[in-house]
């Protein structure tokens, strides 16, 4: 079925959600440490997509956006009163009342699961320890499935959808992200997780050890390595090494 006729001809072009970065039908990383705002800028993200024209500004990441359409975020952390007055530092002109209207008809979910029965976990082991797609993910993503013009999902952040799974476990966390990536295929959309990276360790005088280099800034994530290795983007903020 996968001969070498399906490789000829001109191959499609790779399209982005935002230009150069975050690409469509993939799954994408976005690191950082705990109250550096990650989630804030996963919201403004959601908010330009479903919005049926970016700001002037183009996109909190810096690049336009490129896709616009559906959204859903799962909020793990946030209340729904939270992330109320998120999008109200954020959408000074009131964009949201144009979204999901006949205008715009785009849809964005923005699922506080503090206040929606809790965090899910989109994997568990059966009775032989093997993994598999929990059932209420199954169902969601069946409900993903009928989003029309879906564009990006997020889930903010991973720790919170792998309920009793370890992230140091490589096989599970490859089963993760690869669980992850059919979602992004079978959507295709664009798959955002927000992850922690790791507090600094500090030197033998006591002052906070930065990473010194971009390698050690990707392997300063938590967890195994197979949770970036399962991802097409993986985007770190911190401070950056001196050495660049």
């Amino acid at each position: 079925d996968w001969g070498i006729k399906n490789y000829q001809g001109a191959s499609t072009e790779q399209k982005f959600l935002i230009e150069g970065i975050f690409p469509m039908g993939c799954v994408s990383i976005f690191a950082a440490s705990g109250g550096v705002g990650k989630g804030m800028l996963t919201i403004d993200v959601a908010l330009d997509v479903a919005c049926s024209t970016s700001d002037p500004y183009k996109s909190s990441f810096g690049p336009p956006i490129k896709e616009h359409g559906s959204v859903v975020v799962f909020c793990a952390e946030d209340s729904q009163a939270e992330i109320h007055r998120r999008l109200e530092l954020l959408d000074t002109e009131n964009r949201r009342a144009y979204i999901e209207t006949a205008s715009n008809p785009n849809h964005l979910k923005l699922i506080p699961l503090p206040n929606a029965g809790g965090g899910f976990s989109i994997i568990e082991q059966g009775s032989e320890k093997e993994f598999r797609e929990s059932a209420l993910f199954k169902k969601i993503k069946d409900d993903l499935k009928q989003i029309k013009n879906l564009k990006l999902i997020v889930f903010d952040p991973l720790a919170s959808f792998i309920c009793g799974a370890d992230t140091n476990d490589a096989g599970a966390m490859t089963f993760l992200m690869n669980t992850l990536q059919k979602l992004s295929s079978e959507t295709g959309a664009c798959c955002i997780i927000t992850h922690h990276t790791n507090k600094p360790s500090k030197n033998q005088s006591g002052k906070i050890q930065e990473p010194g280099t971009l390698e050690e800034l990707y392997h300063s994530m938590r967890g195994s390595s197979a949770i970036g290795n399962g991802a097409r983007l993986v985007y770190v903020m911190g401070v950056a090494p001196s050495n660049i």
